[in-house]
């Protein structure tokens, strides 16, 4: 381990967390400035300078603690190297929001080759979790941006991605934000949208059946509209006579006895 000058020291642009909590950092910072550093970050040498592998927000706070140099331990790590350990030290300190763990799922996998399988190995993460994370990136840039200041939680999202359309998904995020929905108030409401989505398709199946039976025994158009409760039937006529031939199957003594 040894002290390196702040000023020779570099994030690494391949760092899985995008944003740092203010709070967080702030506290960071006032503890830095009482006791100093207590944990060494992790570098590695590059052109001129060094690149942080692990602990970043121990590198911002001291910068904001007006600190000259900080203790590190310098190692030998490739690129490939540098981003797993970069994530998995994130990760392990429960750091990085959904959306951020997402897309650094996401890139380990792009840049290792790595199948999801032998990614949750590799991070210690069960195959569903890999999964699940993977999927809150189908989500519009709106709502991942909702998550990521912390909007909405990561039970919010993974609610959200079973929805088909991104109009769709944007205006659910909308309206749980403003309403301040739970997860469970959430997956709800959107049970309850799927259920009568089922019924109508069932509502709708039956609807054109009986069209196609009155058509048959009327021998005219049948036109149905359902609606939530109740609905429209109409019936198309091209003469007078088909008229009161509907009048005779629908009635047929009272229309003899009215034209009697």
């Amino acid at each position: 381990m040894e002290k390196l000058a702040l000023k020779f020291i570099r994030p690494n642009p391949n760092q899985p967390r995008k944003q740092f909590e203010a709070e967080k950092l702030e506290e960071l910072r006032q503890s830095i400035e009482r006791y100093g550093v207590l944990q060494p970050i992790v570098v590695r040498k590059a052109s001129g300078y060094y690149e942080i592998i692990a602990g970043e927000r121990r590198y911002q706070a001291a910068r904001l603690a007006g600190k000259e140099d900080i203790p590190a331990l310098v190692v030998t790590a490739d690129s490939d190297r540098v981003m797993e350990l970069a994530l998995i030290e994130n990760i392990q300190r429960a750091d990085l929001n959904a959306i951020e763990e997402a897309l650094a799922y996401e890139q380990l996998m792009q840049t290792l080759g790595l199948t999801q399988q032998q990614l949750a190995a590799r991070v210690g993460k069960s195959r569903s979790h890999v999964t699940n994370s993977l999927r809150l990136l189908r989500l519009p840039s709106a709502v991942q941006h909702a998550v990521m200041v912390g909007e909405l939680t990561m039970g919010h999202a993974r609610a959200i991605t079973g929805m088909k359309s991104e109009a769709a998904m944007e205006q659910i995020a909308r309206r749980v934000i403003a309403e301040q929905w739970t997860v469970r108030r959430l997956e709800r409401h959107l049970q309850k949208e799927r259920t009568e989505k089922k019924t109508l398709k069932r509502s709708d199946s039956d609807v054109e059946a009986v069209e196609a039976v009155l058509a048959e025994r009327l021998q005219m158009d049948v036109s149905i509209r359902s609606r939530r409760k109740g609905g429209v039937l109409e019936l198309k006529y091209f003469s007078q006579e088909d008229l009161e031939h509907l009048l005779t199957l629908l009635s047929p003594q009272d229309f003899d006895s009215s034209r009697d």
